[in-house]
């Protein structure tokens, strides 16, 4: 191999040849990857170091947290800007006004039906069509037991009734 050739090669393994009109200049490798690359990525074909993207990775999320941060404040002082206005005091004002009065009128309809209620099953009429209703259900019990006993009397049904 021609030693100019190789001197070239190992130059250019230890540094950097950069031609300068018809003569070359070497430049320290340290120099030349500065000058030449601006990114990890561009030097090394694509491939972000493992460190290099973590670091990435952790400034673009403390940059997101300060933005975030950021924005909650300012709803934080927007919606307290909200709660302490007159509109918003007068709005909570006519919901509770509103709510009291809701509660007393239910109050008024509830003890009006319980009245109501009470007045129904204290009235003669309902009383005699209860107790009918009662002695009815007594009678059609006594009844359908005294013609089921015939059958529940058998073998058949006691062996079923068992299992």
């Amino acid at each position: 191999m021609n030693k100019a050739l190789f001197r070239l090669r190992t130059t250019v393994a230890t540094g950097a040849v950069i031609r300068n009109g018809n003569s070359f200049l070497l430049q320290p490798r340290q120099a030349a990857v500065a000058g030449l690359h601006t990114s990890s990525a561009r030097y090394n074909g694509g491939h972000v170091s493992p460190l290099k993207a973590f670091a990435d990775s952790v400034r673009r999320q403390v940059k997101e947290n300060q933005e975030l941060q950021e924005n909650m404040k300012l709803l934080e002082d927007r919606s307290s800007m909200i709660s302490d206005s007159a509109a918003m005091k007068k709005t909570k004002e006519a919901a509770s006004a509103s709510s009291e009065a809701f509660r007393k009128t239910a109050n008024v309809v509830g003890s009006a039906v319980g009245e109501g209620f009470k007045a129904v099953a204290e009235n003669p009429v309902t009383k005699a069509t209860g107790e009918a209703v009662k002695s009815t259900a007594k009678v059609v019990g006594t009844v359908a037991s005294a013609a089921t006993a015939p059958i529940r009397n058998t073998e058949a049904y006691k062996s079923v009734e068992k299992n």
